[in-house]
């Protein structure tokens, strides 16, 4: 098996550890890409921002990485993901992706069509989170 790295990286990043996982399943799932994890302590916690002051931190996150030439980013937090994401991928030339939580999956799971959702303040109470679900 080839063992050389592809130089243009996949950016993983949230604001906290929570991102790790995504990076380690890029890994597995792609195991030549090079990765570019990123813990954005500057910015967290997440959870705690208005949805502009969100859009601020992901934009300067997304202006940083962009000097790396990477071939994507994924934002690996809920709460951006949902609240904003949508409003700022558009204004870059490369894919951002986002995580959400897995309803349907633990809609399927489910034996009475109850389930729970964990999350910060901002994202349970916004209207983007009923929209999504």
């Amino acid at each position: 098996m080839n063992n050389k790295k592809l130089h243009k990286p996949v950016v993983v990043f949230d604001a906290g550890i929570g991102s790790y996982d995504i990076a380690n399943r890029v890994s597995q799932a792609f195991p030549q890409q090079d990765i570019l994890y990123f813990a954005d302590r500057a910015s967290f916690p997440y959870g705690s921002k208005t949805k502009e002051e969100l859009v601020s931190c992901i934009e300067n996150a997304i202006e940083f990485f962009l000097k790396f030439n990477p071939t994507a980013i994924i934002l690996a937090s809920n709460a951006p993901s949902i609240l904003v994401l949508d409003l700022i991928k558009d204004n870059y030339n490369i894919p951002i992706i986002g995580v959400q939580p897995p309803v349907q999956e633990a809609l399927d799971l489910s034996k009475n069509n109850h389930i729970g959702i964990l999350g910060v303040n901002s994202l349970i109470k916004s209207k983007e989170i009923k929209t999504f679900i």
